[in-house]
């Protein structure tokens, strides 16, 4: 097993936990140990624009995949959607999970529901979450609030193959007319905008299936446990 370095010290600056749980929240499991010794956090997602500029980004990604077409950041989706789109607080297919913004997200995130398991586990597409401009579908999501009510959520976390410990807060869903999910095809949607597609392949490893960043070489891609 080799370990890319080149930029992960830049990325670690955004995936280092140090948000604790909310006291409304469920408690998790300590937080899982990078190769560098750091905590790596699941949550810290969406990175701001000053270090995503040129990736895929989370909102482009979402409009695509749901068809909702909404203005502005991640965080600005949920008072957009009011009057145009109807919105609530229960998971369904095809809805838009809207993230609060936080410190470690300033500018929000926003998920695709592509299935619901059950009360608290749901499956979710999005992008730019684990690594800058990385697309990852069918990853679960969990309520982690103690009233069930989806206002507090821990996301899977590619890199380390486990459910991420820091838990993100989200206002709510916002539903399309349909469940119906549009692929998203990178080498037309992404436009200019570099992207990596992950892969989970074992607990501790995943793989990049296709990317538009592979001449730069797994160095300059960030990723953890490359096989």
């Amino acid at each position: 097993m080799r370990y890319a370095t080149g930029l992960l010290c830049a990325f670690a600056l955004c995936a280092i936990s140090v948000t604790s749980a909310h006291a409304d929240t469920l408690q998790l499991a300590p937080t899982a140990t990078g190769t560098d010794g750091g905590k790596i956090s699941s949550g810290s997602g969406s990175l701001s624009r000053s270090r995503g500029r040129g990736f895929l980004q989370c909102v482009r990604y979402a409009s695509i995949v749901s068809g909702i077409n909404l203005d502005g950041d991640a965080f600005e989706w949920w008072e957009h959607a009011q009057g145009r789109y109807a919105r609530g607080k229960t998971p369904r297919t095809g809805a838009v999970m809207a993230f609060s913004r936080s410190g470690s997200m300033r500018y929000g995130h926003v998920a695709v529901v592509s299935k619901v398991l059950n009360s608290r586990d749901i499956l979710i597409r999005h992008a730019n979450w684990s690594l800058p401009g990385a697309i990852e579908e069918d990853v679960l999501a969990r309520d982690v609030s103690k009233r069930g009510d989806w206002s507090a959520v821990a996301i899977w976390y590619t890199p380390v193959g486990q459910m991420g410990t820091h838990i993100s807060h989200v206002q709510g869903f916002i539903y399309t007319p349909n469940a119906e999910l549009r692929p998203f095809e990178p080498e037309r949607d992404a436009g200019e905008m570099k992207w990596t597609r992950l892969s989970p392949i074992a607990p501790d490893q995943f793989s990049m299936v296709s990317s538009n960043q592979a001449s730069t070489g797994p160095d300059n891609l960030m990723v953890i446990g490359w096989p």
